[in-house]
């Protein structure tokens, strides 16, 4: 034990790594609001549960968007987080100009991609080949794709059931 270090004696106690919280949204704009925590408030009450990582997302973006919705996001987190952090990139659309920005992502540190199968009418939702393509040419890279993935079709004709008052 060098000077100044301090020893804990965890004997009969369990002792657990940090926590990843892989899925947050920090102060992130969505459907006309904003999520009530900032990266500040957020990540010091997840210190205090014992996360020491969170990873959020970037606000949705298209082709060489990407990048500049990446740097945006970093820099609303850096400095103000009390634990560590990463970003999910989310993708809204898959075109070439996309998928040319994913190499240049990954060496910057990404590693995931967001896209949706729902929220067609927000423009938000990914066609089932555009995912498809979109996993093989991030994996080619390194990277992973997640998905918000409910069915769109389940989702549009339960919403007007309900709308009509057929359920409640």
């Amino acid at each position: 034990v060098e000077t100044g270090d301090q020893v804990i004696d965890a004997e009969g106690k369990l002792v657990w790594p940090g926590v990843i919280d892989a899925h947050t949204h920090m102060a992130l704009p969505m459907k006309g609001t904003t999520s009530s925590d900032s990266f500040f408030t957020g990540t010091r009450a997840a210190a205090h549960g014992g996360v020491t990582t969170i990873i959020d997302f970037t606000e949705m973006a298209s082709g060489s968007a990407l990048a500049k919705a990446f740097a945006a996001r970093k820099k609303q987190a850096m400095g103000t987080c009390a634990i560590d952090f990463g970003l999910h990139v989310c993708i809204q659309g898959w075109s070439k100009r996309t998928a040319d920005q994913i190499p240049r992502l990954i060496d910057k540190g990404v590693t995931s991609f967001k896209m949706f199968t729902v929220y067609r009418e927000r423009g938000l939702m990914s066609e089932d080949g555009e995912i498809f393509e979109a996993l093989q040419a991030i994996s080619k890279h390194g990277g992973t794709v997640t998905a918000h993935c409910e069915s769109a079709g389940l989702v549009d004709a339960y919403t007007a059931r309900v709308l009509a008052g057929k359920d409640k």
